[in-house]
């Protein structure tokens, strides 16, 4: 027989407080494993969220990007300028004509 066989058949023999120590001992160290194990991967998943969100590229890198984003708020805003002005000469040609009586029907 192994080393755990005749270790498990010598608590048997021993009274009920002491196998009530030996079952409390080995729930108090198997809980202590699992904890140490826990706190262990808890860790490595904290580093590797570190790694992960740490600055992939320069400051001096990422100016090209933010010049363009500056440079689409600035087309956005004067395409809609432009759209606004169509619309005003537009409507400004169209109040011409009814000045001057071209969009009527004259009777």
């Amino acid at each position: 027989m192994g080393f755990i066989q005749n270790k498990i058949n010598e608590i048997r023999r021993k009274p009920e407080y002491i196998r009530i120590r030996y079952a409390w001992a080995c729930a108090a160290s198997v809980t202590f494993l699992v904890i140490i194990i826990w706190i262990v991967s808890l860790t490595a998943k904290n580093e590797a969220d570190e790694i992960t969100n740490q600055e992939i590229f320069t400051p001096e890198q990422l100016e090209p990007i933010d010049n363009l984003k500056t440079e689409g708020t600035n087309l956005k805003n004067a395409t809609e300028k432009l759209k606004d002005s169509i619309n005003s000469q537009g409507q400004q040609k169209i109040i011409d004509k009814q000045e001057a009586g071209e969009g009527f029907n004259n009777q």
